[in-house]
């Protein structure tokens, strides 16, 4: 009985080490998408000052681009949410497979 408790808490804890190191991925996911974002949302900064300088012919093409820089921003920004969402529920994992260990380890001690 003693192995199997064992067993079941080995295999808990490989588990909710494989969450942690999902979690520790998606964290770093997460902050690169962020300076990802950060460095958009200055090249569109730049983008509008050069637009406001610039000769009108180059007018259509800044905004086609900045367009695009908006996009993206969105389009990352809800990657940035999803990631988010996804790390939540990780969270919540690794907290259920935590006090899943911790019962298997105290019932096999009051043994």
């Amino acid at each position: 009985m003693a192995d199997r408790g064992g067993e079941e808490a080995k295999q808990l804890k490989e588990k909710l080490d494989g969450l942690r190191i999902e979690r520790a991925r998606a964290t770093d996911g997460i902050e690169t998408s962020k300076e990802t974002l950060k460095q958009l949302r200055t090249e569109n900064a730049d983008a509008t000052k050069e637009k406001g300088k610039g000769p009108e012919g180059n007018g259509d093409a800044l905004a086609r681009e900045r367009e695009n820089v908006d996009k993206r921003v969105g389009e990352l920004d809800g990657q940035i949410k999803a990631a988010d969402k996804d790390l939540h529920e990780v969270d919540e994992l690794a907290s259920k497979s935590d006090s899943e260990r911790s019962s298997t380890s105290r019932s096999r001690s009051s043994r």
